[in-house]
């Protein structure tokens, strides 16, 4: 397994991890940073370098966890989203 920080490392907000697992590359959350002078969003390049995103995984419903949700969607259509019921009904 590989881990790479695409955002929220050592920072609130933004975050966004790409896990490579046996081939797969699932994306764990990917929000935006509410407050701060970098971009609000994570570093979709470092996405891109390594293969693209297979899935996303949703931790919960908070917007430094979901609010790029959208934006990786349309990049990575295809990208199947989990995430648990109560984030389901939260998001809504």
């Amino acid at each position: 397994m590989e881990l790479i920080f695409c955002g929220g490392a050592g920072e609130v907000g933004a975050s966004c991890y790409l896990m490579k697992i046996d081939g797969k590359n699932i994306l764990l959350d990917c929000g935006i940073r509410i407050t701060s002078s970098k971009d609000n969003l994570p570093d979709f390049r470092l996405i891109q370098e390594n293969g693209g995103i297979d899935a996303i995984v949703v931790s919960h419903a908070h917007t430094d966890h979901t609010g790029a949700l959208p934006a990786i969607s349309r990049q990575y259509p295809n990208a199947l989203i989990y995430m648990t019921h109560a984030s389901e009904l939260h998001r809504q």
